[in-house]
């Protein structure tokens, strides 16, 4: 039980992270876009969730983050990874069993 324990604890920090660094990728392009497109307003949406959103004030880019948006989707990122790593788990051990 306490391998299993770790197990999951291991998958959920996993998905915590993978959502960062999603987050942080989807961020740094929208900013690319901002600026090559010169927009004064852009949302970053993910599944149709706004994460993000870029606001030109005079020179400067602004970002605002919508905090229960990007904890949903780590919340969901981190589901994901245990149901995968369980389900990969389950599969491997199975079939080395027989």
């Amino acid at each position: 039980m306490k391998k299993q324990t770790t197990r999951i604890c291991i998958e959920i920090i996993t998905g915590i992270i993978l959502s960062v660094v999603i987050s942080f990728i989807a961020i740094a392009i929208a900013y690319a876009i901002v600026h090559a497109k010169d927009l004064s307003n852009f949302n970053l949406n993910f599944l149709g969730l706004p994460i993000y959103k870029i606001s030109k004030t005079s020179n400067d880019f602004k970002g605002v983050a919508n905090t229960d948006n990007m904890m949903l989707f780590g919340v969901v990122c981190s589901v994901l990874s245990v149901l995968l790593g369980e389900l990969f788990f389950g599969l491997y051990f199975r079939t080395k069993k027989a």
